[in-house]
């Protein structure tokens, strides 16, 4: 469901096993993956926690001690349209010998259809943004392990996932979103003296990932559809602005559900999970490519 890696530790990742289609998650955990000699070496998977229903986990570090925070979805189902048990926000520290208890906490609890989780640096301080039905939710990373974690509401509605990027290139971050929950339209907000006002939104189908930054010097949005087209796009504007009335489709019927971006001299690789063909693929954009 989830591969992490831990700032600092180039030899340790983390993620989640057993977390099923379609939310068959009982006996889903949390995982660590290190090699067994050298990085170039095969890899061995040690389960070190137990969490029904984990779906998001994340790696963050801050005053020298990393953390390891993970999302349940839900708290349980009776079936697959039951929402009735909240998810919670868990933390963990990351134990420098991973043989050690884990000693796991939650931090907010209540929580329903939780999807989006990312940690976001702001003005020199890290944040976990936690997207649900209840909000958008912000939790400061404390600077040690006896200090709280503080969560605030950032925006009221149901939120999927999120992204932050400065998409005008004037200094500040927008925040972007797929709202509702695995929903149908992806939103622009700009901070506006402390809050965060809609600047822009387009149509999704069961919205499921969503990036916002840099391709081939081009600033925008890649998103990804479930169903209608079932594609992942990239959505710009040539003229600088919010309004990201262009778009690019890099691929249809594939129904992607991650994605992550790496960036090359003189080219841009996206890879996909993409579940429809059940394949994990990767687009390569070159300069004077595809991309206007």
């Amino acid at each position: 469901m989830c591969l992490e890696g831990v700032p600092g530790k180039a030899d340790t990742l983390l993620g989640i096993e057993r977390f099923y289609p379609i939310f068959l998650a009982e006996n889903a955990g949390i995982m660590i993956a290190r090699p067994e000699t050298g990085l170039t070496q095969p890899w061995r998977l040690h389960r070190v926690l137990d969490l029904p229903f984990v779906h998001r986990v994340r790696a963050v570090s801050a005053g020298g001690i990393s953390f390891m925070v993970a999302a349940t979805i839900c708290g349980g189902k009776s079936s697959q349209e039951d929402w009735s048990q909240p998810g919670a926000v868990y933390v963990s520290v990351v134990p420098e010998d991973a043989g050690k208890p884990w000693h796991l906490q939650p931090v907010v609890t209540g929580l329903y259809q939780n999807h989006g989780l990312i940690v976001q640096e702001i003005e020199g301080t890290r944040y976990v943004f936690v997207g649900c039905r209840n909000g958008l939710l912000r939790l400061r990373v404390p600077e040690g392990t006896q200090d709280t974690w503080q969560a605030e509401t950032i925006l009221d509605q149901p939120v999927s996932d999120l992204s932050f990027f400065d998409l005008d290139g004037d200094g500040l971050l927008e925040l972007v979103t797929i709202e509702p929950f695995h929903g149908d339209r992806l939103v622009v907000y700009r901070s506006d003296k402390g809050a965060w006002k809609p600047v822009f939104s387009a149509e999704l189908a069961f919205g499921h990932v969503v990036w916002a930054g840099m391709l081939l010097g081009q600033p925008g949005v890649l998103a990804g559809s479930r169903r209608g087209r079932e594609e992942l796009a990239w959505h710009f504007s040539s003229h600088g602005d919010l309004n990201l009335k262009e778009r690019f489709e890099i691929d249809s019927g594939i129904e992607p559900t991650q994605i992550d971006v790496m960036h090359e001299r003189g080219r841009e690789l996206i890879v996909s999970a993409n579940h429809k063909p059940g394949e994990v693929a990767l687009y390569e954009l070159r300069a004077g490519g595809a991309i206007p």
